[in-house]
């Protein structure tokens, strides 16, 4: 891996980010790895169109772990993450909450690869990979999860096929990462269960979450 190091702004978010989510030194060791990795890959993969560090740290980092404040995940088990991209929110939670079993669904080849670099460079156990779409996900699999996690993938219309009857992910709760202006439709609604605005940089964000 390149060798870089921080300036003292970038040191300052990544801070913010321990103390709001109470991370160890080598958490934050291991993020710093992630932000320096990501932005080597994107220069041949165009994995994230945010290159600045700080907006890293917030707009990636900490917009993946807010889930977190209002979902106890350290007493999750399992933990799906739809069209995980380069690992978000999936890689963060597992840094943070190690325990858990991680399936990050992603069918871009080249994503894949920079996904299976980092459960190496990380050593992340309990982590695989899922190189289908979500409706085969929900057909052909049974994984012991809890959680369903979507930040800027499918919309929840796609999401809550998951809630049907006959679905084997039917218990499970699925949190959508939603702009602030997002509403949902009647199918939507029934399944809405609850709405937690949040700020990223100053923007007006929203989790929802659905379930039976």
């Amino acid at each position: 891996m390149p060798n870089h190091s921080l300036g003292k702004k970038e040191l300052r978010a990544l801070a913010l980010l321990r103390d709001e989510f109470q991370l160890t030194d080598n958490m934050c060791d291991v993020f710093k790895k992630y932000i320096f990795l990501l932005l080597e890959w994107n220069k041949r993969f165009n994995l994230t169109r945010i290159t600045d560090i700080q907006k890293i740290i917030e707009c990636h980092f900490r917009d993946s772990l807010i889930v977190s404040k209002y979902i106890d995940i350290s007493s999750i088990t399992g933990v799906v993450d739809v069209g995980t991209g380069a690992g978000f929110p999936g890689i963060p939670l597992k840094i943070v909450f190690p325990d858990i079993s991680l399936v990050l669904i992603e069918v871009n080849t080249k994503k894949i690869k920079f996904l299976e670099m980092l459960i190496t460079e990380f050593q992340l156990t309990s982590v695989e990979i899922y190189d289908a779409d979500w409706r085969s996900f929900i057909r052909n699999t049974q994984y012991d999860v809890q959680l369903i996690c979507a930040r800027a993938s499918l919309r929840p219309i796609e999401l809550i096929r998951a809630l049907k009857p006959a679905s084997f992910y039917r218990n499970a709760t699925i949190v959508y990462w939603a702009a602030e202006t997002w509403q949902p439709d009647k199918k939507e609604a029934h399944f809405l269960e609850e709405v937690y605005p949040y700020c990223i940089q100053g923007k007006k964000r929203k989790l929802v979450m659905f379930k039976n």
